[in-house]
């Protein structure tokens, strides 16, 4: 037994001998060189090493940004790899190693690399554009927006002027409506229209670039997954027939089973929220024939694998189921106000003469009284300011001789 063991362990280090000697045989690429095409695409190609015959072999590249961590991939392809959504603004570095293939398919990683480095762009330090967010907006008859916003660089001059472009699949579109910055003339934002049939790939790349008279402005770049910047449209069509709550899928890209849906449901008495996984609900039985009022809203919320987190549309208008007694209740608080109103009505003009009686006129007569007796006191008072009146005074004397003394003339007047 112990003759066995022995023998075991001189063989594994047998074997692992080989396999280092096999490994260290293996040597590295040489001649690597990275080409940056623009908007992310970006090409590696290195000389073959000398393999020795016999060996199946593959090659395997490592990539590595500041944005990024370091990624293994393989490739059985011959002294060349070729990448498009890669943003290399702020440097790149390329590992490249050989790797053997044993006859179980098991892949023995070489211990030496080569490697070359792709410097950033080049540009004043502190005048990149900073805090670049970008969302794409979809709406009605399958209009897609573009909205990105960012923060001049804080070394940028006064006189800088900023540059996007983005590209989706092959197609690279400058935008075409820019925003500027308060009380400036640099741009901060950019509001552009894209094609609808572009969501159908995942990957959208943004690039900004700028120029100025006095520095020389660096450049930035951006890979977006597509439905990671995209907001969720609401829901739309939603109604209410036959007990059934339907709507329709937000507008966009992905598929309903990307999507969970929530309704909101509330009264005074009653507050709750209801996720589905379809486009229809029917109502429970509280709310088939409803005593009180109540209100209705959907919105759509994204779900894995489409996201990697829950996103939310914003909700719907609300619905509104109406209760049947409040109605029947509303229906005779109605009529018996139209009834008291009628009743009212009759009874004031029943009752009017009585309660504000008719002030009576004045008659002729007394008017014509009043008119005579106006007009005597006028002619009175003319005839006084015209007529002279004499008066005697009689003088007691004899019987025989009665004499009368006329007074001298006395004018009255009033």
């Amino acid at each position: 037994m112990k003759v066995m063991s022995g023998e075991l362990s001189i063989l594994v280090v047998l074997c692992c001998s080989v396999a280092a000697y096999v490994a260290d045989n293996l040597p590295p690429p040489t001649d690597i060189q990275i080409h940056a095409l623009g908007l992310g695409r970006v090409e590696v190609s290195w000389n073959s090493s000398a393999i020795p015959p016999g060996k199946e072999i593959v090659y395997s590249v490592r990539l590595k940004t500041p944005d990024m961590e370091e990624e293994l991939m393989e490739f059985p392809h011959d002294n060349f790899f070729m990448t498009d959504w890669l943003a290399v603004h702020r440097g790149l570095t390329v590992h490249v190693a050989v790797i053997e293939q044993t006859d179980d398919g098991i892949l023995l990683d070489s211990a030496k690399w080569a490697s070359e480095v792709l410097p950033p762009f080049p540009g004043d330090e502190g005048t990149e554009p900073l805090k670049l967010t970008c969302n794409i907006h979809i709406q009605e008859f399958e209009q897609c927006w573009l909205h990105c916003d960012w923060l001049p660089g804080e070394r940028a001059p006064l006189d800088t002027q900023y540059y996007l472009y983005f590209r989706h699949i092959q197609d690279i579109k400058p935008c075409l409506n820019y925003v500027i910055e308060p009380g400036g003339q640099r741009r901060t934002g950019c509001r552009t229209l894209f094609s609808y049939t572009l969501l159908k790939m995942p990957k959208f790349l943004v690039h900004i670039n700028g120029s100025s008279h006095s520095r020389q402005i660096r450049a930035i770049e951006h890979v977006y997954t597509i439905h990671d910047i995209e907001i969720i449209s609401p829901v739309w069509n939603l109604t209410l027939k036959d007990n059934c709550l339907s709507w329709k899928k937000p507008i966009g890209s992905l598929p309903n089973n990307c999507f969970n849906y929530q309704i909101q449901i509330w009264s005074k008495d009653k507050n709750e929220t209801i996720t589905v996984s379809q486009v229809h609900w029917f109502l429970s039985k509280d709310l088939k024939e409803p005593i009180t009022k109540h209100h209705m809203r959907v919105r759509a919320v994204g779900k894995s694998p489409c996201w990697h987190i829950e996103k939310y549309s914003s909700w719907t208008e609300v619905i509104h189921i109406e209760g049947k007694n409040e109605d029947m209740l509303w229906v005779t608080l109605t009529g018996c106000l139209c009834v008291a109103c009628l009743v009212l009505f009759l009874l004031c003009a029943r009752f009017w003469r009585s309660v504000f009686p008719q002030i009576p006129k004045p008659k002729d007569d007394l008017k014509d009284a009043f008119r005579n007796t106006h007009h005597q006191a006028l002619m009175r008072c003319t005839s006084w300011d015209t007529e002279e009146v004499i008066s005697y005074i009689e003088v007691m004397g004899y019987p025989d001789k009665p004499s009368r003394m006329p007074l001298d003339y006395v004018q009255v007047a009033y």
